[in-house]
């Protein structure tokens, strides 16, 4: 089977961290490794911490997914040629699911 290169527009690099603002308003905001705001979270409290978390930690997210991808069509090309059809669909199906995810990541989705 061949392999589809995952190719990863330039977004804001990270690392990006989940901070707090210092008004007495709940909101929370993400910034990249320079300070600069990439995303702000508005919602009650507990909810913006875990949208801030879950922002913050979305480009490492995004790499670790696309080298999961690439090791999973790495070992279905050379170890699961003889694996029984249920063992490589079901690699088949992950390795789909994460491309799906990794579209709606970076744009490429087209049902956006």
């Amino acid at each position: 089977m061949s392999q589809k290169t995952i190719n990863i527009p330039s977004h804001t690099s990270g690392p990006w961290v989940a901070g707090k603002n210092n008004l007495a308003v709940n909101f929370r905001f993400v910034t990249d490794r320079g300070g600069d705001v990439v995303a702000y979270c508005d919602k009650p409290k507990g909810e913006a911490r875990a949208n801030a978390r879950l922002i913050a930690a979305a480009p490492e997210l995004l790499a670790e997914l696309v080298a999961s991808v690439e090791r999973l069509e790495e070992l279905r090309d050379r170890h699961l040629l003889h694996a029984a059809a249920v063992t490589r669909a079901l690699v088949q199906k992950r390795i789909d699911a994460a491309r799906v995810a990794i579209a709606k990541a970076t744009g490429e989705d087209s049902r956006q």
